[in-house]
C-alpha cells in the first residue's frame, strides 16, 4: 500500500513569465498524482502579517486583466494540470499598459505564494512557498 501511495504523490510548482508583453502565474501539478488545496494565500515577505488571500487583493482594481483567479482553496488538481493565476497581455509600446505592468510587477514582487495540499489519500504534503520578487528585477 506505501508503495502504491507514493507512486500517486502530487508535486506542485508555480511558474511564472514576465516579458514586455505578457505576466503570467500558473499553478501546475507535476507530480504523478492528484492533489487538493487546503491553503492558499500571498504573504508580505517584509511584513508577514500582511496576508492577501486572493492575488485580486494585490491589483489595481481599475484595469482590466486578461485573466486572475480567485482562492484556490479546495481546488482539485489532476496529475499534470495547470491553473492559470493571472495573465496580463498588452502591446509595449502602449503607455497604459506599460504603467500597469510595472505597478504589477512592484506589488507582486513584495509577495510569496504559500500553498499546502494533500494527496488522494489525504496525506498532508511539504508546504509549498515561492517568493514573487523576480518581478521586481526591472523596477
Amino acid at each position: 500500500m506505501r508503495i502504491e501511495q507514493l507512486k500517486m504523490r502530487p508535486l506542485i510548482h508555480i511558474g511564472y513569465r514576465d516579458s514586455e508583453a505578457k505576466i503570467s502565474i500558473n499553478m501546475i501539478n507535476k507530480g504523478a498524482g492528484p492533489l487538493m488545496i487546503t491553503k492558499y494565500y500571498f504573504q508580505n515577505e517584509k511584513d508577514p502579517s500582511d496576508i492577501k488571500p486572493h492575488i485580486f487583493d494585490l491589483l489595481n482594481k481599475n484595469y482590466m486583466y486578461d485573466n486572475y483567479s480567485g482562492n484556490q482553496i479546495n481546488t482539485v488538481l489532476s496529475a499534470g494540470a495547470t491553473v492559470n493565476l493571472f495573465r496580463l497581455e498588452g502591446n509595449p509600446s502602449e503607455k497604459e499598459y506599460k504603467k500597469v505592468k510595472n505597478s504589477i510587477r512592484e506589488e507582486f514582487s513584495k509577495y510569496k505564494i504559500v500553498i499546502e495540499y494533500k494527496d488522494v489519500y489525504d496525506k498532508q504534503m511539504p508546504r509549498y512557498e515561492r517568493s514573487l520578487e523576480w518581478f521586481g528585477r526591472n523596477i
